[in-house]
């Protein structure tokens, strides 16, 4: 196993930069948003609950 620090390398570094990027999360928190709606649906939650009655079995 390698000790020590790696030699320079620009394209190790660009791909590091890059997989940190990928991983990167934007927050919001300037933009105002309001709920438009917010509901349940028997219909939908017993579907739900026969398809995954229908899984499991």
């Amino acid at each position: 196993m390698r000790r020590g620090p790696l030699p320079p390398s620009p394209e190790l570094r660009n791909l590091l930069v890059d997989i940190h990027w990928s991983y990167w999360q934007t927050i919001d928190t300037v933009s105002a948003y309001q709920l438009i709606e917010a509901g349940f649906s028997d219909d939908q939650a017993g579907r739900v609950v026969q398809s995954f009655r229908a899984f499991v079995e």
